[in-house]
């Protein structure tokens, strides 16, 4: 396995690389107005949010041409407050520590032009009131989503261990967005992977239901996607069925504790099935069948990971595992065409090439276009992929080559700006 570091500004890193050769992507973009990396021409100190979003469109615009039609990207990106940081009113050099987690000083604050800087209340937000929450996350997908994208999941990192915060109006911030963008319709995704255990799950549902329309997803006959979730009561959409509780717009019948029951009820009409869901549903119930194991949900509850030689909380490297464990091949990718194998789980578990080149297989490949302290090629590397991460500001290059250089125990390749 390969790790290739190129200290470069993200563009020109990125042009570096050819069309179609990376499997994922795992990043987390400079978020705005937040910190400065002391770095010429870095992300995330544009005058404006409209100018950062216009920068990262553009930005991902490129990702796109080096991402296989089959991958995908997983974006984490985090929000803040407008106009409520609080570092510029105490005249001094240190980060502020308020609200938001500006890490950017009164001093640096105030060599912005006023109404020009991207920190703290001097923000220009057009249509945002001091105080209100900005909507990042949101504001950069549709941005990506109408530049191409396809927006397919919005993961939410819960932190059981968030900074502290001393607001006293609203709850304190817990969680951030990460995003899982594809290229294509169709994609490689290996639920398999990152499915989670089933302790305490209180739905009997049959596992697999809801794996997603990737490249191994499946849908109900009617074209409608499983793992719609059971809603006693809820009223049926235009198509008359809405998780199998209603039926052409009129309840079906279901048990004193809320179980769907086909035609066996005390109380309620004979119940019609479409297909075949409730009877399904009820083979489930009669067997007692509450799986080992369930389908990798939406919340993910990890600590925020300390790194004691950056002055920042980096990416945990369990967010960075879960990316890359679904968004590549472990088992690697055809070495002429690049297509990943793909795991066979419908009779027997294994693994097949899908390419029919019958080539030698060789590692997929994982990009970090903000390497920073280098987590995700750290973690990639762990996993036995080819990684590439770019990275702006030579400090944080030097960090990152040692910190993986200590964890492989061998050398990875540093190219340097181009002249």
């Amino acid at each position: 396995m390969s790790v290739s570091i190129i200290n470069a500004d993200v563009m020109d890193g990125l042009a570096r690389l050819p069309d179609g050769s990376v499997h994922t992507v795992v990043t987390s973009p400079p978020y705005w107005g937040l910190r400065d990396y002391h770095a010429a021409g870095q992300i995330g100190l544009e005058p404006t949010f409209g100018e950062h979003l216009a920068v990262l469109v553009r930005v991902f615009a490129e990702i796109r041409r080096v991402l296989r039609d089959d991958g995908t990207v997983w974006l984490n990106y985090g929000d803040a407050y407008a106009g409520s940081w609080g570092a510029q009113s105490r005249g001094d050099d240190y980060p502020g520590r308020l609200e938001g987690g500006s890490t950017l000083s009164a001093r640096q604050i105030r060599a912005h032009p006023q109404g020009q800087s991207g920190t703290g209340s001097l923000k220009r937000t057009p249509g945002l009131k001091p105080k209100d929450l900005m909507l990042m996350p949101e504001r950069l997908a549709i941005a990506l989503q109408e530049d191409g994208w396809w927006i397919r999941s919005r993961i939410i990192w819960a932190k059981p261990n968030p900074m502290p915060e001393s607001v006293t109006d609203r709850p304190t911030k817990s969680h951030e967005h990460i995003w899982l963008l594809s290229k294509s319709e169709r994609y490689y995704y290996d639920a398999e992977a990152i499915r989670e255990r089933a302790d305490s799950q209180p739905s009997k549902m049959p596992d697999g239901w809801d794996t997603g329309p990737g490249a191994h997803g499946s849908r109900h006959r009617n074209g409608r996607q499983k793992g719609a979730s059971i809603s006693i009561g809820a009223k049926g959409n235009a198509n008359g069925f809405r998780g199998g509780s209603y039926v052409n717009g009129e309840a079906g019948p279901r048990t004193r504790t809320g179980n769907i029951k086909a035609g066996k009820n005390e109380t309620e009409p004979e119940h019609r099935t479409r297909s075949g869901f409730n009877a399904r549903w009820d083979d489930a119930e009669a067997a007692n069948a509450i799986p080992p194991s369930r389908n990798c949900r939406d919340v993910w509850t990890i600590a925020a990971a300390p790194f004691r030689e950056a002055h920042f909380a980096t990416f945990p490297p369990e967010i960075a595992a879960r990316c890359i464990k679904a968004g590549s091949s472990e088992k690697g990718c055809c070495a002429a065409c690049g297509t990943p194998l793909v795991r066979q789980v419908d009779i027997t578990t294994g693994w097949s090439a899908s390419c029919g080149c019958a080539k030698t297989i060789v590692p997929c490949t994982v990009l970090d276009p903000f390497l920073g302290a280098g987590t995700t090629a750290m973690v990639a590397d762990r996993m036995q992929r080819h990684v590439i991460g770019i990275e702006i500001n030579p400090d944080y290059v030097a960090m990152s080559n040692e910190r993986i250089t200590r964890d492989r125990g061998g050398l990875i390749e540093i190219m340097e700006s181009a002249p």
